[in-house]
Order: structure tokens, then sequence, then C-alpha cells
């Protein structure tokens, strides 16, 4: 894979890029303005060479699942975070499992990847399972047909993080295997922007038809980035309340 050479110096320096404007990118990115963190979204509207071939590597054993464009709902609660000697004691993970997630997450509308592990709170679900999370907000489904108009209120809310429509990625700069930022094509020539806390990729696809969820018609939930302990991939899910 082609790589772009080591930064001696960005043009601007950012806490978390996302690249591509699926739901998952997106949300994400709002997520991490709770959090205090600076964030720029670029609308890639598709990617470059190079950074699908990146893709396609981290991603190449995780075929297998069918496409999903159905948002999940789930009931979980904070669980304590525990430290030994001022590090952070991790859920003990299963790696088929992790890969399993992974797959879901690549299938899906909602999926997104990071170049580094997300910073998301420990969580544990009503059937005793152990995830990962981020609030992003809170929503009401007024339909059947929630997909639609959860990315436009997405959209809605990313509003002010998004790079100039014109600028596109033209690749990752990848430092000693690891990705620490990206070069965008812009209407004054290449810019290089650096991302202390990693990259998101959006991996999400629109379907031609959204699916009907009947079930979730009337709820107010809260919108949230679900992933797994020491999991590079997340989805959009819906958190009952």
């Amino acid at each position: 894979m082609t790589e772009y050479p080591e930064s001696d110096g960005w043009d601007e320096t950012v806490d978390v890029l996302c690249v591509g404007d699926g739901p998952g990118a997106l949300a994400y990115g709002i997520f991490c303005t709770t959090v205090d963190l600076d964030v720029l979204i670029i609308e890639s509207g598709e990617l470059d060479p190079q950074t699908l071939q990146w893709r396609d590597l981290m991603t190449e054993d995780l075929a297998g699942c069918p496409p999903d464009a159905r948002l999940s709902l789930i009931q979980a609660e904070p669980v304590p975070v525990h430290t030994i000697n001022d590090r952070t004691k991790l859920e003990p993970f299963v790696g088929e499992h992790l890969r399993k997630w992974s797959a879901g997450c690549l299938a899906s509308t909602f999926g997104v990847m990071f170049t580094e592990v997300p910073d998301l709170a420990p969580m544990r679900t009503d059937a005793d399972e152990s995830v990962t999370g981020g609030v992003v907000g809170s929503y009401r489904c007024e339909d059947g047909t929630p997909g639609p108009a959860l990315l436009r209120w997405l959209r809605e809310n990313a509003e002010g993080l998004f790079a100039p429509a014109d600028d596109r990625l033209d690749g990752l700069v990848v430092e000693d295997g690891r990705v620490t930022g990206v070069v965008l094509d812009t209407a004054d020539g290449p810019r290089r922007i650096g991302a202390t806390r990693g990259v998101a990729l959006s991996l999400g696809w629109v379907p031609g038809c959204w699916p009907e969820q009947p079930e979730l018609a009337g709820l107010t939930v809260d919108i949230a980035v679900l992933g797994r302990t020491a999991g590079r991939f997340a989805t959009v899910g819906l958190l009952a309340r």
C-alpha cells in the first residue's frame, strides 16, 4: 500500500477526523464533541484507492454477514471502571466474538471503523452482555421507518463540523504502520491534517429501501455509538430509556 511520508508538520491538527458521511462516522463525530474533542468531518463521496486498499486490508477476514440496515434497540447501563496502578482494567473479550461483531459492523448501514480503539464507556446489557458505548443525544422515533429521519438528525446535529464541501480525501498519512492523519485535495492545493486521537472511517451504505421497524415508532431513546472492548468497529444503535 502506498504511504504518504511521515509528517514533520501539519497544516492543521484536530483530535478526531471522521471520513465519510455515513451514519456511523457522523454519530461518532457528534459524540466526540460531547466530550470536548475537536472534530473534523470530511465528506468524501468516494474513497481514494489508497484508503480503499487500507480498509480492505483491515477487513479482509470479516466477510460473511449479510447487509443490514436495521437499527438495534438495547437496554444497557454503565458499569464502574476499575483501575490497577492507575491503568484501566479492561473487560475480558473473546477474539472470535470480537471478529463476529466487527463483521456485523462492516455489513451495517450504521457501521464505522477506527484507526485507534475509541474511548467508549463500558456498559452491560439486560442480557448480561458487555458492550461499550457513547451517547450521542436524545431522539424520538416518529414512525416505523426510522432510518432516513435518523440520518437527517445526524447531519443536522453535525452542522459546523464539516470540512469545505469541495475538499476531497487524497489519502491517509501512515507513520510506522499507524494512521496519523490525512491529506486533502483542496482548492488551494494539498492540505495535511493530523489526528491526535485517530481517524473514524464510515462503513455505511444508504439502502435503496429502508426496512420498516414498527416496534420503534413513538419511542424516545438515546442514540449511541456502540462497540466492544478492545474493538475498532462500532455501529449506531438505540438505547432504551
